[in-house]
């Protein structure tokens, strides 16, 4: 039987009960969309500061409140600490012994960008464009935005207490979103009003732009080497910056597709309410997957130190608690190390539901789980020791990564080495990743 030429967008839409939702992406749509879909790859990163829960041996509460797993292999059982991701056991990898041999422990508060490099923050001569944004310049053009940055304090932050995992090729770093309400609008609001007020600011930066290069260019041809070196720094981010502009006028006028958001509370206490603050957060980011509008995420729940918003949420959640920078610093105090170890399994729980809703999501013949590597974990272990870091790599099944295990390194692997090995797993083939020494084939099929 001669198969049907007719064809449907997946960009039509049901229309009803006062939402209008794209249709899923059906047989009748043809094969090539099928395909298409099917082939999308995506990354997404999600750190927390301060390190985990490893209270002493001699403590009772060794057993059950140790961040690790105490068994490495595929027999192993899952801690208090991260019991909410056990559903997932088949397609996660828990791993203990990664480092970040170059970073020297100066801005001990400013690891976040460290765990994303292995590089001192300010660094010049070290690795600083992040793997998320190789990731975001090489696949970028095929989604609204290239990224997407999150943190829970928002900006930049300064270099010893950053808050974004992201930087360009440049180093320049990308600030990050932190109000829901705001990322809500940045990503699924749009009108015929709007769509011009971004038309008239992209052209005044655009001209804007092309003043300063064209200044800048004049300039250089009677400075100093030295001189020369910082211009051609400056010149990188002002071409980032037009890439940037160039990108916003190709997606003004593309439609959007329409969401039902009344299940998400975008307007929440965020120094009040963590449980719903990381709820909305996580909810958004699988939004933005599902609606396509970005392959890449990164996402700081927590900062390390004293000074981000986020520190304070242990002692809201429970009682008789210190606040969060604190606590890595309690180890040796059982009560202590066990509230730290309950704040453990309350990100863990927030984290493991963001992975079981892009385990729900289809994609092809699969899940987008199954099409998204997800690594979650922190710079340090405790008491900012970066010489064993807390990871969980998930998903990423049809992009070859085999699970179900719990690895523990000798403390000589890089962890750049897992950074290299995600990016090759996007079909991003470098051969280097700053101080890796080469990619973890053990954890493909």
């Amino acid at each position: 039987m001669k198969k049907q030429s007719w064809k449907i967008s997946r960009k039509t839409l049901l229309k009803g009960m006062g939402a209008s939702l794209a249709l899923p992406l059906l047989d009748v749509m043809g094969d090539d969309a099928l395909i298409k879909e099917a082939k999308i790859k995506r990354l997404c990163y999600v750190f927390f500061g301060n390190g985990v829960a490893i209270p002493s041996e001699k403590h009772k509460c060794y057993k059950d409140w140790h961040w690790w797993p105490h068994q490495t292999g595929k027999d192993y059982t899952f801690t208090k600490c991260i019991k909410p991701f056990e559903p997932l056991r088949n397609k996660m990898s828990i791993f203990g012994g990664l480092w970040h041999p170059n970073y020297s422990g100066i801005n001990i508060h400013g690891d976040a960008f460290m765990w994303m490099t292995g590089n001192n923050v300010g660094d010049v001569n070290g690795n600083k464009y992040t793997a998320d944004q190789i990731f975001a310049d090489t696949y970028g053009q095929e989604t609204r935005f290239p990224s997407l940055s999150l943190s829970s304090d928002g900006g930049v932050g300064m270099i010893d207490n950053t808050t974004t995992l992201s930087a360009g090729v440049s180093g320049r770093p990308i600030p990050s979103m932190n109000d829901p309400r705001m990322i809500f609008k940045r990503l699924f609001k749009s009108s015929k009003d709007n769509k011009e007020m971004q038309r008239k600011s992209n052209l005044y930066e655009a001209k804007l732009v092309d003043m300063v290069m064209q200044n800048a260019k004049t300039m250089n041809k009677s400075i100093s080497k030295n001189d020369q070196h910082k211009m051609d720094q400056y010149m990188t981010s002002l071409s980032e910056i037009e890439g940037t502009i160039q990108r916003n006028f190709k997606w003004i006028d593309q439609p959007r597709k329409n969401i039902n958001s009344d299940n998400i509370k975008t307007d929440v206490d965020q120094s009040l309410e963590p449980d719903q603050y990381f709820t909305t957060m996580f909810d958004l980011m699988a939004l933005a997957f599902e609606a396509d509008l970005t392959r890449c995420i990164t996402f700081a729940m927590t900062m390390s130190g004293a000074n981000g918003i986020a520190n304070k949420f242990p002692s809201i959640l429970f009682k008789g608690s210190l606040d969060h920078h604190n606590l890595s610093h309690a180890m040796k105090k059982p009560e202590q190390a066990v509230n730290m170890g309950r704040y453990d399994n309350f990100l863990s729980s927030k984290m493991a539901n963001f992975l079981k809703k892009l385990d729900k999501t289809p994609q092809g013949n699969n899940t987008q789980l199954d099409n998204t590597a997800v690594l979650y974990g922190s710079a340090n272990s405790w008491n900012h020791n970066w010489k064993n870091l807390p990871l969980i790599l998930a998903g990423g099944s049809n992009l070859g990564f085999k699970h179900g295990s719990h690895t523990k390194y000798d403390g000589k692997t890089p962890m750049n080495n897992l950074h290299l090995t995600m990016l090759h797993s996007m079909g991003i083939k470098n051969t280097k990743y700053g101080d890796s020494t080469g990619i973890m084939k053990e954890l493909f099929v």
